[in-house]
């Protein structure tokens, strides 16, 4: 085969993976899964700035650590083409695209052009590793790490014939001193790639009987700066292993790669290759194996031969480096678990290329044409077969489950929706961008693509709602239709207002549109000739001055006004619920809080309070009319008498008070509501002398009936 023409077939090989490994990229499936949402966050933290060896992944019964190195890569990656659902997964695709460069390349080196071809062509069109370069994973990383160091150390040792070209080996043991350097801090299996190039340069330098004497003029001082680059990089891994070892690579190889059921495993582990694969919906169709049975018999064949030309360099690097990596899938638990077989996956598509060429080279001419053709078939079939199972992948409901499927078409629609002004449900006042679990709000966040050119809201939907411009037609995204159990009746009217939009690729009742502007107008109108308000004492005036709303507060916040059930008299235990229109009238501060206070003494510290505030201020915009509802329970201590209701804002981080502004004048930061009345009910009078008697006596006659019948 010419240059040229193998040139051409890479090419096309090339365009084949990629159409794989970037259709319908965002929604195939929709969702992320649980690892791929904590991968994420650790490279959000990256993008922070926050560089470990190990990021300790927080889970709640056990401390597990991860290593940085692919999280450090997607941060680079995100930083240049964003983030969302397409470009986390750009980076891995990228690196995927790569792997298949690389098997070409390390194959052509190692057994001829043909047998490069076909190990590319097998990464291209098998289901796994298509799936895996479309996933936020580090093992996405593990395959090319593996073809990079085979490639070097076939540079700095005489593993094929070759031209040699002075000078040119200084660069390749440095480059392989740092691959080997890196490949420890992007996962556990890093230090098996390490061992094996050990064991390769082990045998190179005892086996090679008159070349080892070559070796010893020629490169030992090569192997020996690759050493020391090695040993330096692996200074920070080391002590950070020594001070953390619970979160370290080396603890989590030995719990994750040693079975209780070592010999049930192993031969599930076997079997995944060809009859029975993962069973896990995040990584496999349920069951569909590893390969199809004749491209695992012929994977087989190439290790047979393999080993019948063991004593040739080519074929004893792969058998070490599939000896020393198989352990990751053999002896695992909960086997077959496809993870475990990323890193030994070129080496299985090298295998396959050492039978396709060695069948080929010993196959008369006439046959030649023949078992080409069939290769090409039988890669073609397995195009067709990963193809029509990634559509069956992405439909299967235990997939749809695992990767939040009602989240990822919601965040997929908002992306479509463009610049439609958007309130997104689910978002919680104590969400923590470091909790183990994320809200609705928070997932859909992560999968928007143009967040930044989307004009988005997020809110509680039970407690509050943003009525975008003044109530203008707007969208409201509800992730989870059980919200309606939990909404509030002054919320809940809004939404009704609302629409559901009819959308094929939509949930059912997952996206109301609303046009409230009137209705929000007409609401204005009654509360500003409804309860007042007053200013507080500490502000000069009346206290008991009463003025109609609206009344403005610094940072770009009116009170338009309220409601509560001032009329009825309240017993402790009880909650006082103020439903509250504010109006946003440019950019507020972030950290927007607002007090609800309960006062006995206007300067008296408050016996019952609530700082709240139900929606994401950093997103408000002019205009806006945020409807919170506020509950302050009532102590059950809480003496007998009237009390006063405040409220007002401030910024969380720094407890500074807005300031309420009466035509441009400071008044206090602070507005008193109308009060309220807390009575404790009055205890029951006790029975008298006669009244207990007959209690007594109508006591005794019930013990004298049946048993059953007093139960009745």
């Amino acid at each position: 085969m010419s240059d040229r023409a193998s040139l051409f077939i890479v090419v096309m090989v090339l365009l084949i993976a990629a159409a794989l490994r970037t259709w319908d990229l965002t929604a195939l499936p929709y969702g992320l899964h649980a690892d791929e949402i904590t991968n994420i966050r650790i490279i959000e933290t990256a993008r922070a700035g926050n560089i470990e060896i190990f990021y300790d992944i927080g889970r709640a019964d056990r401390i597990e650590g991860r290593e940085g190195l692919y999280h450090a890569w997607q941060a680079f990656a995100t930083a240049i083409v964003g983030t969302g659902s397409l470009g986390y997964r750009l980076a891995s695709v990228w690196v995927g695209l790569f792997t298949i460069a690389l098997t070409y390349a390390a194959g052509r080196r190692l057994i001829g052009q043909l047998g490069g071809l076909s190990a590319a062509g097998l990464l291209t069109v098998s289901l796994w590793p298509v799936l895996l370069s479309r996933q936020i994973t580090p093992s996405v990383m593990l395959p090319a790490l593996v073809l990079g160091v085979l490639i070097l150390l076939m540079g700095i040792l005489p593993v094929y014939r070759r031209r040699w070209r002075r000078g040119n080996t200084t660069g390749t043991a440095t480059g392989l001193g740092v691959l080997l350097g890196m490949c420890i801090y992007a996962h556990p299996a890093g230090l098996l790639i390490l061992l094996f190039s050990l064991l390769f340069i082990a045998y190179m330098l005892r086996t090679r009987g008159s070349v080892s004497r070559q070796i010893s003029r020629r490169r030992n001082s090569y192997i020996g700066l690759m050493l020391f680059i090695v040993v330096v990089l692996s200074v920070p891994y080391v002590v950070s292993t020594l001070n953390n070892f619970e979160a370290s690579g080396i603890r989590r190889f030995l719990s994750e790669h040693v079975s209780d059921y070592m010999l049930r495993d192993t031969l599930n582990s076997l079997g995944g290759l060809m009859f029975v694969g993962d069973q896990n919906p995040t990584r496999n169709l349920p069951g569909r194996p590893l390969f199809d049975p004749f491209s695992g018999l012929l994977i087989l064949g190439g290790i047979g031969w393999a080993i019948y030309k063991r004593d040739e360099p080519r074929y004893a690097l792969l058998l070490i480096v599939g000896l020393t990596l198989s352990p990751l899938f053999l002896f695992s638990a909960n086997a077959p678990n496809f993870n475990n077989y990323a890193p030994i996956l070129p080496v299985l598509a090298l295998f396959f290329g050492v039978a396709a060429s060695a069948l080929y080279h010993h196959t008369a001419r006439g046959g030649q044409y023949a078992l080409a053709l069939g290769l090409i078939g039988l890669l073609t079939f397995n195009l067709s077969w990963t193809a029509y199972d990634m559509g069956a992948w992405r439909d299967d409901p235990a997939v749809q489950t695992a990767h939040h499927h009602r989240l990822g078409q919601l965040a997929a629609y908002v992306d479509r929706s463009g610049g439609t002004r958007t309130v997104i449900c689910g978002w919680r006042a104590d969400q923590s961008p470091t909790a183990t679990r994320l809200t609705d709000a928070q997932f859909i966040s992560l999968l928007l693509n143009r967040h930044a050119q989307t004009d988005i809201r997020y809110a509680d939907c039970r407690y509050a709602l943003v009525l975008t411009a003044g109530g203008a037609q707007q969208q409201v995204i509800i992730p989870n239709a059980d919200i309606f159990e939990q909404m509030h009746d002054d919320i809940s009217a809004w939404l009704a207002m609302g629409d559901y939009v009819d959308d094929d690729t939509l949930p059912a009742g997952s996206v109301l549109v609303m046009d409230v502007e009137q209705a929000l107008a007409d609401k204005g109108g009654q509360l500003t000739t409804g309860q007042m308000v007053s200013y507080a004492p500490e502000s000069g005036g009346e206290f008991d001055g009463r003025w109609h709303t609206p009344i403005s507060f610094g940072g770009n916040l009116t009170l338009l006004g309220y409601i509560t059930d001032a009329e009825r008299i309240y017993q402790p235990n009880d909650v006082l619920t103020v439903t509250s229109y504010w109006r946003i009238q440019g950019t507020v501060p972030p950290d927007l809080r607002l007090f609800t206070h309960i006062l006995s003494d206007p300067s008296a510290s408050p016996p019952a309070n609530t700082d709240v505030i139900h929606v994401n201020p950093r997103f408000l915009r002019d205009r806006d009319v945020v409807v919170q509802v506020t509950a302050v329970p009532l102590p059950s201590s809480l003496p007998d008498g009237d009390y006063h209701v405040s409220i007002g804002g401030y910024q969380d981080s720094s407890d500074i008070r807005l300031n309420v502004l009466a035509n441009g004048e400071q008044r206090g930061t602070r507005l008193f509501l109308d009060g309220i009345n807390v009575t404790a009910p009055e205890p029951e009078d006790a029975p008298d002398e006669s009244e207990a008697e007959d209690a007594s006596a109508d006591d005794d006659t019930a013990d004298d009936e049946p048993a059953y019948e007093g139960r009745r």
